[in-house]
């Protein structure tokens, strides 16, 4: 089984490493960061709504979170599952932040 798991600094594998028989530890005041976000977020839908904004966020969505979060952070910089010019990757990267 542990042949096909790395170990990294989060991660140690070992013999008795088995994903199923794992136990989930809730880190409690991240997830009332994460939670305070998300009500926090929802109010501000409300709260400051309009309808230029709205016609705005999938182009916003698509150029910052797809392209720049997803390609250019996750699979460009995480995985470095493709290659790229200099340029472009700070592109997407930059897009991402």
């Amino acid at each position: 089984m542990t042949d096909r798991w790395v170990s990294t600094d989060r991660f140690l594998v070992t013999q008795h490493t088995d994903p199923l028989a794992g136990r989930i530890k809730v880190q409690f005041w991240k997830a009332i960061w994460v939670v305070g976000h998300g009500i926090a977020g929802s109010i501000g839908i409300f709260a400051f709504f309009s309808w230029p904004a709205l016609a705005r966020f999938p182009g916003a969505y698509n150029r910052h979170h797809l392209r720049g979060h997803s390609v250019g952070m996750h699979r460009l910089l995480i995985h470095r599952s493709f290659q790229t010019r200099w340029w472009l990757e700070y592109l997407l990267v930059w897009l991402g932040t």
